[in-house]
């Protein structure tokens, strides 16, 4: 279902996802070891990962989309395997199907970030904390994927916690104090690759700029909804009270929740919100493992609703709380039935309701908004014909140019195509560096390689703040050099070489 409804495993090379140009490019620093370059918000082990993959396969694209592929199956599949070990084999496959059926999980096999690999992590810790607390063991493992994921992202904090609190309850009541040590010393360990693998030492941000950059993100996302009532309440948000219950007080706040709860969460979950609530519930009727299960719904749903009540609901962030949520449904569900003697020979009649029930509602769905958005974007479209122009028409030997702002190098990687360290080139507008990078190069291209140059038409560049300035010189440097020669182009791309 992964396949057929999101491509999972198609390596066809493109570059998807909400700003995949950027963590190519995190991946790219990485290879050539600019460790001060690569960027201090995120965490280095996804452009890590991509680096090394993608000089196996040879495209950073398709290591991304294999990174993806196998981070979303783990959501799929340790989501099933966490159910199964509570409840049994036909809950398991309940919530993998209805995992699978949101179209953007399943497109987010294709994404080039990292909030796919972000998600098989947080599910990874589901699993981990519930054989912990089903199987009294597996607490050493439990802290290595927990550190796992914790160097993904740091917005794993709170799965993290929970596989601490599920080490720490298990190791001392079953008195396995030294597997209980070395658990959390495991969970440290992930989050010291904070700094690890390329990034320079204490490089990454600080916990107050962190939160403040985040912060930005979900003001500019609120100031540019496709929701236009959202956007016009929300333009003189103080980002002071971003993040606090103090937002949910304002009309911004609460045009955002009524967005969330309307549109932006149910067009992702298979199932309607306040049924997931109502059956995650059920997991919560005191008994057996009481404990873990009430720290399992707590974090699941604490995570989300803080989610739901502080941001404007994205795929991206989404995708982090579907498995989990679903998850506990079916637990709830299929627990409660399996609690009372009469019902329990109707679990598997229960189950294909459901998930009969979740496919009737795709529709519903779709209408919402949730369908798979990157493979439809006009940007990634005419960015990934425009690498695959370039790639025929270019040597594998060449030394080559994009300055269209369509991320055409970072599709060609590991190519090299430029010598030394570029500049920001992931940035989505020409900037006052590239600029000047991109003249330098039409003035003095390498001379020791065949040299090309590429760049779309004034109509593509943004128009707005410093961009179009910036491109017209380009522009018009280029006009300027009778040795740049035209040798093919599409509507959104232009081809020159250089023919001294």
């Amino acid at each position: 279902m992964l396949w057929w409804r999101g491509e999972a495993w198609v390596l066809d090379g493109e570059g998807q996802g909400y700003r995949w140009p950027d963590y190519i490019y995190n991946a790219w620093m990485v290879d050539l070891q600019a460790s001060q370059l690569y960027d201090p918000f995120r965490n280095p082990l996804h452009g890590f990962v991509v680096a090394k993959l993608g000089r196996l396969v040879g495209s950073y694209n398709n290591a991304a989309i294999l990174i993806s592929s196998l981070s979303i199956w783990m959501v799929v599949f340790s989501s099933a395997h966490t159910v199964r070990m509570w409840v049994g084999a036909v809950g398991g496959g309940t919530v993998a199907l209805l995992i699978a059926m949101s179209l953007p999980v399943a497109d987010a096999s294709q994404w080039g970030n990292l909030y796919p690999m972000l998600a098989g992590g947080i599910a990874l810790c589901v699993w981990a904390s519930s054989y912990v607390w089903i199987k009294g063991k597996g607490m050493v493992i439990a802290g290595f994927l927990g550190g796992y994921a914790w160097a993904i992202d740091p917005r794993a904090l709170p799965f993290v916690l929970l596989i601490v609190c599920s080490v720490a309850w298990n190791g001392v009541r079953k008195r396995a104090i030294g597997s209980m040590l070395l658990s959390l010393l495991l969970l440290w360990g992930g989050y010291s690759l904070h700094d690890g693998f390329g990034m320079a030492s204490n490089h990454h941000l600080k916990t107050d700029d962190y939160v403040l950059a985040q912060k930005e993100v979900v003001i500019a996302r609120m100031n540019s909804h496709n929701n236009p009532v959202l956007t016009q309440k929300c333009q003189n948000v103080d980002p002071e009270i971003v993040f606090t219950p103090q937002l949910l007080e304002t009309a911004c706040g609460q045009e955002m929740l009524q967005e969330n709860l309307d549109v932006g969460v149910p067009r992702q979950l298979t199932l309607p919100i306040f049924v997931v609530a109502l059956f995650s519930g059920f997991f919560l009727i005191p008994g057996k493992l009481w404990v873990g299960r009430v720290l399992i719904v707590g974090c699941v749903w604490g995570t989300a609703l803080i989610s739901f009540a502080t941001m404007a609901i994205e795929e991206r962030y989404m995708i982090l709380n579907t498995g989990p949520m679903m998850t506990v449904c079916i637990l709830g569900v299929m627990w409660i039935l399996s609690s009372v003697t009469p019902f329990r020979k109707t679990s598997s009649l229960i189950a294909v309701g459901l998930v009969l029930w979740g496919w009737s509602l795709d529709g519903t769905r779709q209408e919402l908004g949730g369908t798979p958005g990157t493979r439809d974007s006009p940007n990634n479209r005419i960015w990934n014909k425009s690498a695959r122009f370039v790639q025929r028409k270019i040597p594998e030997e060449a030394r080559f140019l994009d300055c269209s702002a369509q991320s055409v190098n970072l599709s060609l990687l590991p190519q090299k195509t430029i010598d030394g360290i570029p500049p920001a080139l992931f940035k989505h507008m020409m900037t006052s560096g590239v600029a000047e990078y991109c003249i330098r190069w039409l003035s003095r291209p390498p001379s020791d390689h065949e040299a090309y140059f590429g760049i779309g038409p004034m109509h593509w560049q943004d128009s707005s703040g410093t961009s179009k300035p910036h491109y017209e010189a380009v522009l018009k440097a280029l006009e300027s050099k009778r040795s740049w020669k035209k040798v093919g182009n599409t509507p959104y791309y232009s081809l020159y070489r250089y023919n001294p």
